[in-house]
């Protein structure tokens, strides 16, 4: 690609992320699909999985803790989340190291982001592993472009043009329904620490903030201070079922 093209993509800071990383994402989907239910809201707002991830980490308006490779990973497993979740398509085993098969299960657009990767999915017309997917999207800053202008577009966030350090414009996010994030920040906090009630969306949310930390890129200290880290840690593994929690620090001493 020559520079234009470079600058028209669009390139998620920081290198691209490994094999055995994005292994690590794609098991992850796969072990939190079954905690999907069809068309489930996250919360009485009708938030998606991508809308509710991305709204974790857009602070005053600004998107720079979105690009990394990791955290760009991540939200691209939420894409297709949403895909099995709204019934476009559903994940099969391919009985290979690289884990399940995306297939098409229904071509009809959404009229929302998720149509940006489900168009990709239907031109592929033949399956392609949810390992590759993620590997050849993951370096693409375009999908947390579309998913900020899909909540901007429903007046959640605005969208504003700031001047870069480079004197160059860039799209900016202020937050416009302050009250529906911090509704979001707070359940999704009641259920990590408090083991508050859950429905199957937030179990997946949690699970993508919790694979940022896997990826060494964590958006865990966005909601929880130092001394909550370890404890809603362990907690989210045991709901997720994704591993054994691992030991807690021990409390300070007040």
């Amino acid at each position: 690609l020559g520079m234009l093209e470079i600058a028209a993509v669009g390139i998620v800071g920081g290198l691209a992320l490994g094999a055995a990383q994005v292994t690590l994402v794609a098991k992850h989907v796969t072990t939190t699909t079954k905690h999907l239910k069809p068309l489930e809201p996250l919360t009485d707002d009708k938030l998606l999985i991508t809308e509710a991830y991305a709204l974790t980490w857009i602070d005053e308006g600004s998107v720079d803790k979105g690009y990394t490779s990791a955290r760009t990973a991540c939200l691209v497993a939420g894409y297709i989340l949403d895909l099995v979740a709204q019934g476009r398509v559903t994940l099969e085993d391919n009985s290979k190291k690289t884990g399940s098969n995306v297939v098409l299960k229904n071509p009809d657009p959404l009229n929302n982001h998720l149509d940006k990767l489900l168009e990709k999915i239907v031109k592929r017309g033949k399956h392609r592993s949810l390992y590759k997917w993620i590997l050849i999207e993951h370096m693409d800053a375009n999908y947390v472009k579309w998913v900020l202008d899909h909540l901007a577009s429903k007046q959640i966030l605005d969208k504003t043009k700031i001047k870069s350090m480079m004197l160059l414009k860039k799209d900016h996010y202020p937050v416009l329904d302050n009250q529906l994030k911090t509704n979001l920040r707070n359940h999704l906090r009641d259920v990590a620490l408090n083991h508050g009630k859950a429905n199957s969306n937030t179990v997946v949310v949690l699970g993508l903030l919790l694979e940022t930390a896997e990826l060494y890129s964590s958006l865990l200290p966005l909601l929880f201070t130092k001394e909550e880290l370890g404890h809603a840690t362990n907690n989210l593994k045991l709901l997720i079922g994704s591993a054994s929690p691992a030991p807690e620090s021990p409390k300070p001493v007040s």
